[in-house]
């Protein structure tokens, strides 16, 4: 992975652990850190996460939640390039990321500690 994809893997890290913990403060001060040239690519890997924990769903849930997960991205890449909308679209998009790995990975534990891995 080349250092923009692991700054921005890192970003995407920090932002699921904030969400799943409730720190609204530090969420707040991500978004001076994430650069403008790399929101795009923080989308997509947030995306690629998504696809991730998707496939770990009952069957019966996967197809209403990749329809959600596919509408979040392309309102989250239409927002990269309007800092006044793009922290609402990718901190809506990291939600339902949250939301996905809860039921896949019921232990929050479990998935802080997922989290972190990408962290280090």
């Amino acid at each position: 992975m080349n250092p923009t994809d692991t700054r921005v893997m890192k970003q995407v890290a920090i932002l699921l652990g904030l969400i799943e913990n409730g720190d609204s403060t530090r969420l707040a001060g991500l978004w001076q850190h994430v650069l403008p040239e790399h929101r795009p690519l923080l989308v997509t890997h947030l995306h690629g996460v998504a696809v991730e924990a998707l496939a770990g769903l009952p069957a019966g849930q996967r197809t209403e939640a990749a329809d959600e997960t596919d509408a979040l991205r392309d309102a989250a890449a239409a927002a990269a390039s309007d800092p006044a909308h793009f922290a609402t679209s990718v901190t809506a998009q990291a939600r339902h990321v949250v939301d996905v790995m809860a039921v896949v990975i019921p232990d929050k534990t479990v998935r802080l500690r997922q989290y972190q891995a990408h962290i280090k």
